[in-house]
């Protein structure tokens, strides 16, 4: 397992398929939500012959999307390069709050500090403002049901 140095962006993914086979099923709908609470989801276009096979029928009763919505989606490049595009933002908009024991530091030099201009001392009433991180976050994902769509193949 790689060691992460910085700050951990939390996402959870959910993913409705048109079956519990991981070999052969396809994805109709991509979602996920981030800590504190940014969102995504999209329904992706399955072909419609994939949606009358009876896997697809009972897994429709547990999803609930009706095939006209999946009909309507998007393809799943178009809808994996929308869900890149929301981690990337995530990732690049990530900031970390400035704590009040930070600004007491004796030198002065305090990573919240430095987001303030050293000529510049702030009046005790100023707002705490949030910065960048020192590192850059890592993205950490999770789902339900995780394991089945990562586990090896049996021999």
């Amino acid at each position: 397992m790689a060691s992460v140095s910085g700050p951990i962006v939390l996402v959870f993914l959910d993913l409705e398929t048109t079956s519990t086979d991981v070999t052969t099923c396809r994805i109709v709908e991509f979602a996920c939500c981030s800590l504190p609470g940014a969102n995504f989801a999209a329904v992706v276009k399955v072909p419609d012959g994939i949606l009358a096979e009876p896997s697809a029928r009972a897994a429709a009763t547990v999803h609930g999307i009706k095939d006209s919505e999946i009909l309507e989606g998007a393809l799943f490049p178009i809808v994996w390069g929308r869900f890149l595009d929301f981690v990337d933002k995530l990732l690049n908009n990530y900031v970390v709050d400035t704590e009040e024991d930070e600004d007491e530091d004796s030198e002065g030099e305090s990573p919240s500090s430095l987001a303030w201009s050293p000529r510049t001392p702030r009046s005790p009433r100023s707002p705490l403002l949030p910065r960048p991180p020192d590192r850059p976050p890592s993205l950490l994902c999770a789902a339900h049901n995780g394991y089945t769509l990562v586990q090896k193949p049996r021999a």
